[in-house]
């Protein structure tokens, strides 16, 4: 028999959790915590962000491509005959299918000892490392000394130089907006696993 309670005597505590308060954070056999309903507003801002960072990642990657093209087509036709400048332009061109084909790839992260890396910020380094090499080696060939005794003039070949020059800058610049954008977004907090 339970004696009535005493207007001084203490509540007895609760032994059992609520459960609408820790549903969320319970995790269910492989399953995660349940996500939580965003704000239509906030979930078409970021499907925007996503979408426009897709297209960037994208139309990037077929500038670089592009540049790569133009300098296997100037290989292959006459090019090749110059020693060091030729293998350059070889090199060139398949370094930039291989930063093409990583960019369009999906996003890793990569453990490099105790660094933690995104692939995707990797790639756009080298990216942009690989496009500023090709217009500084464009820009010392219009030099009077030249790269490796090559010269040229003006934007010769007539419209590879152009088109060339074009997909680099192009390139630089869609990278760099890239990673500004993926620093300027904020990082939304992680539900801590249990």
């Amino acid at each position: 028999m339970r004696p009535f309670p005493t207007p001084d005597a203490k509540p007895a505590l609760r032994t059992r959790p609520a459960l609408p308060l820790v549903r969320p954070f319970l995790v269910h056999g492989r399953r995660s915590a349940p996500r939580l309903r965003r704000h239509p507003a906030r979930a078409s801002a970021r499907a925007r962000r996503t979408r426009a960072r897709r297209v960037l990642r994208y139309v990037a990657a077929a500038a670089i491509v592009v540049g790569g093209y133009v300098h296997f087509c100037l290989y292959r036709h006459g090019f090749r005959a110059i020693p060091t400048v030729g293998t350059g332009f070889l090199l060139q061109a398949l370094t930039s299918v291989a930063i093409a084909g990583a960019l369009i790839a999906r996003d890793r992260i990569v453990h490099v000892g105790r660094i933690v890396v995104r692939s995707s910020l990797a790639v756009r380094l080298v990216g942009i490392a690989v496009s500023l090499g090709t217009l500084a080696a464009f820009g010392l060939s219009q030099t009077p000394m030249g790269i490796f005794n090559f010269r040229e003039r003006g934007l010769e070949p007539a419209p590879q130089a152009l088109v060339a020059l074009v997909a680099e800058v192009t390139a630089v610049v869609l990278l760099t907006m890239m990673m500004l954008l993926d620093s300027s977004t904020p990082v939304s907090p992680r539900m801590p696993s249990t």
